[in-house]
């Protein structure tokens, strides 16, 4: 029974904890906006959002009506409800993105996180023989005669070959064995 009870409880904390951070995924080159879960009100002194790169590198700060990029390599707004939007997302801003909200005394700070997952950048690559045969107005299916013709005369060939081996291997034979000294 204690096992039971330690189990629950343990998938009762990891569901809290993977609750709390959103996950998004969107494909390369669309924009996203990555928004602040933690935020409840317009009542705070300061949000930052960082990437976490190992380190923290920040991003975007706000206080009040100001707002501030620091040291982030690409550009980066904020969004609705101050959400992070970043436009033409690549595989290289996958990551997890941390919201921190900044309150004043006697309220407690809040933090939260959002993983990105940016897909592959794919890009199409033309289909050589589909583009030429349908850009071709001349193209027509063989004729299942002209198809059996040339089977034949290829099998024709190989047959006219292998007799004309046959024979000179025979001859090649016949001639070395009249020159073989008798004793």
């Amino acid at each position: 029974m204690k096992q039971i009870t330690l189990f629950l409880k343990v998938m009762i904390v990891y569901h809290v904890v993977s609750r709390s951070q959103a996950q998004v995924e969107v494909n390369c080159d669309e924009n996203v906006n990555l928004s602040c879960s933690c935020h409840d009100s317009k009542d705070f002194l300061a949000l930052t959002w960082y990437k976490m790169n190992g380190g923290e590198s920040s991003v975007i700060i706000i206080s009040g009506d100001d707002k501030e990029m620091l040291t982030f390599p690409r550009p980066a707004k904020l969004g609705k409800g101050e959400s992070l939007h970043l436009q033409k997302v690549t595989p290289q801003d996958s990551g997890t993105y941390k919201c921190i909200i900044t309150v004043g005394l006697g309220y407690k700070n809040k933090e939260c996180k959002v993983d990105l997952l940016v897909h592959a950048c794919t890009t199409p690559t033309p289909n050589v023989l589909t583009t030429t045969v349908n850009s071709s107005k001349h193209v027509e299916d063989l004729p299942i005669m002209w198809s059996i013709l040339g089977y034949l005369a290829v099998g024709s060939v190989k047959v006219l070959l292998s007799c004309i081996t046959i024979m000179v291997i025979r001859a090649c034979r016949i001639g070395s064995s009249r020159h073989v000294p008798q004793n």
